[in-house]
Order: C-alpha cells, then structure tokens, then sequence
C-alpha cells in the first residue's frame, strides 16, 4: 500500500504543481501537470519541505510564463 498525499498544489490555470509527501520513501515529491497531463520528466524528489516548496513555486512561474 502506497503510503503518500498530497502536500500542496499551486495552480494557474491548466497548470499545476503538486507536492506529494511520500512516507513509504521518506521524501517529497513535486510533479508538474500541464493541461491535464503529467510531465514526468520534470519530477523532483527531495527529503526537504522548504526546498520541495521552493521548487514547485519556480516550476509554476516557468511554467506559466
């Protein structure tokens, strides 16, 4: 049984960024969706809060630029 939920999400419009706390790994992972789909090539995984935060707020304003 996966073990993780979300965190947070930012959003703007058809873009979202979700931080999802996965405890099974001990980490956080941020996953950027444009239009619906999910861009695993843009994951990011960290052990840290502030820095998954800090990500998915850059990972929004580059994408929303």
């Amino acid at each position: 049984m996966k073990n993780e939920y979300v965190f947070e999400t930012l959003k703007d419009n058809q873009t979202r960024v979700y931080i999802i706390r996965d405890d099974d790994w001990d980490e956080y992972r941020v996953e950027l969706w444009l239009n619906g789909e999910h861009q695993t090539a843009a994951d990011y995984h960290t052990d840290d809060a502030l820095d998954a935060s800090q990500t998915a707020e850059n990972m929004l304003a580059e994408a929303t630029k």
